[in-house]
């Protein structure tokens, strides 16, 4: 009786803290001084400071909060008539100042606006131009420094754009890859992010979460450290550019992934994602599924793993998913089934890490309108049909779920802001990958399984996979609004949680929670 007892109280126990781990907190509520905004951008600071943006045609309002969630100001700003058209690149928190960048198209300037947070004057300075040869592929933030990523029209050459003491300084890198210019605009239908003109790779950050949706672009771009990674995957190898922007160097380095069977099959494919310098790759026939990790510096092989459409794959956590609009999920019992619908879209990887744990989702994803065409490869006679979506990533970061393909709801453009990866139409603001894109004339589906990997021993962890942030979230969702999801929301990326703002159009209320990782 006494043993029942504590075993009792030490399972309530348990179920309390995780109830409690994974609650949300409601941190804020206030009333916009602005209406009818079309955007909302966000910026964290290294202490953990965090600011809201919400931009009208017209108006920037900036809502500034320290790090116990307290609000300190409100400040609403004009945009000035020669930047309102321009594209925003990203938002900047550094102590008492936010900074916002914007870039025209048509003079090619990169513009500051900066607002005070105690003084409440704004600031706006044209820090450098863009030459007409250099193509916009990215902006992000690295120590603290913005960057923006360019390519040289017609030539396998990348510049790196800086601002430094309000100026831009540029380096050019000569990219041995031969073909970059011409991958960089090809495939662009698979991307999540809208592109820019002809050309376009999905940025990837792992601060939060990734899943086989936000990783299913064959054409990848990683900032982190002082590192920025190019990762373009085929199905008979990988293509890797290395720029360290502290050393201001380039490298070009192409692995080759054979498979035992079936590797000449025309329905080969392959897709990777890079972990910090730990490259993650798959590679799938109709005959074989092999899944390796190597090192992207030292080329040292760490594991690889084999699976066949006649056996169970026995490197999995779970169950195999198949998940469709809606978050209708059933169990596919069968890999035969796997091997033959993950080949009839498109292959995908993606890769989280828990404590000493990888998390490796390994699937595939697909959508197609009503009429039954698709953007897979083996789509049909169809045209290809792909959502336009930017990131919408601002400084602090975004993040995809776990287990399913979601695609979030995002504000729309306003601005021009929509080929520039920040903030763009369609996605979730801030945290693309979280829901599905619920639409009468869309379907989704992703087909996936998990595998755990021992980040020491590159083995097999057993157990069972942890329940996902975009899990928790969704199921919040869920019960605070039914099916009628605020469209215009916003994540601030926090090292020990995230912070989600909604506004309520109808109230034109802004309402954040916190929700912990």
């Amino acid at each position: 009786m006494t043993q029942r007892i504590i075993t009792y109280i030490f399972f309530s126990i348990c179920l309390f803290t995780a109830l409690l781990s994974s609650a949300q907190n409601a941190e804020s509520e206030y009333e916009l001084l602005v209406k009818k905004a079309q955007n909302i951008y966000s910026a964290v600071d290294t202490a953990g400071n965090y600011v809201f943006v919400f931009q009208t045609s017209k108006n920037l309002e900036v809502t500034f909060f320290d790090r116990q969630n307290k609000k300190q100001s409100d400040l609403v700003l004009t945009i000035p008539p020669q930047i309102t058209r321009d594209a925003y690149l990203g938002t900047q928190l550094t102590g008492d100042s936010c900074t916002i960048y914007f870039f025209s198209e048509h003079t090619r300037g990169i513009t500051q606006l900066s607002v005070n947070r105690q003084s409440g004057n704004m600031l706006k300075r044209t820090v450098g131009q863009l030459p007409y040869s250099s193509k916009f592929l990215k902006s992000f933030f690295l120590n603290d420094t913005f960057y923006i990523l360019t390519a040289t029209s017609g030539k396998n050459e990348l510049t790196l754009h800086a601002v430094s003491e309000n100026k831009l300084n540029q380096t050019t890198f000569g990219v041995e890859m031969p073909d970059m210019y011409k991958r960089l605009g090809s495939g662009n239908n698979l991307l999540n992010e809208e592109p820019e003109a002809t050309l376009g790779i999905d940025r990837v950050n792992y601060k939060v979460e990734n899943n086989v949706k936000s990783a299913r672009a064959t054409k990848k771009i990683y900032t982190f450290g002082n590192n920025i990674y190019l990762i373009f995957d085929d199905p008979d190898y990988t293509s890797v550019i290395h720029i360290d922007v502290v050393k201001s160097t380039c490298t070009y380095k192409q692995f080759v992934f054979n498979q035992n069977k079936g590797n000449h099959s025309s329905k080969k494919q392959g897709n990777s994602f890079l972990f910090e310098d730990k490259l993650f790759r798959v590679t799938m026939t109709p005959e074989q599924l092999t899944f390796t990790v190597l090192n992207v510096d030292s080329n040292n092989t760490y594991a690889t793993f084999y699976a066949t459409p006649q056996n169970v794959i026995d490197f999995k956590n779970g169950a195999i998913i198949q998940e469709n609009s809606s978050d209708k999920q059933r169990v596919l019992e069968d890999t035969q089934e796997f091997f033959k619908k993950a080949l009839a879209s498109n292959l995908s990887i993606s890769v989280n890490r828990k404590d000493s744990i990888y998390v490796v989702e390994i699937g595939s994803y697909e959508e197609y309108v009503s009429g039954g065409y698709g953007n897979s490869p083996n789509a049909g006679n169809g045209p290809n049909f792909s959502i336009g979506m930017g990131m919408g990533m601002g400084y602090g970061g975004m993040g995809m779920g776990y287990g399913g393909m979601g695609m979030g709801y995002g504000g729309m453009g306003g601005m021009g802001m929509g080929n520039y990866g920040y903030g763009a139409p369609g996605y979730y603001n801030g945290y693309s990958g979280y829901y599905p894109y619920n639409s009468t004339t869309t379907t989704i589906r992703t087909i996936y399984f998990h595998s755990m990997i021992d980040s020491a021993s590159f083995q097999q962890e057993p157990g069972i996979v942890p329940i996902s942030l975009r899990e928790r979230v969704s199921n919040f969702e869920t019960a605070m609004f039914k099916d009628k999801t605020p469209e215009l929301i916003r994540i601030v990326d926090l090292e020990d949680r995230i912070i989600i703002g909604y506004l309520i159009t109808a109230q034109n209320t802004f309402k954040t929670y916190s929700f912990y990782k």
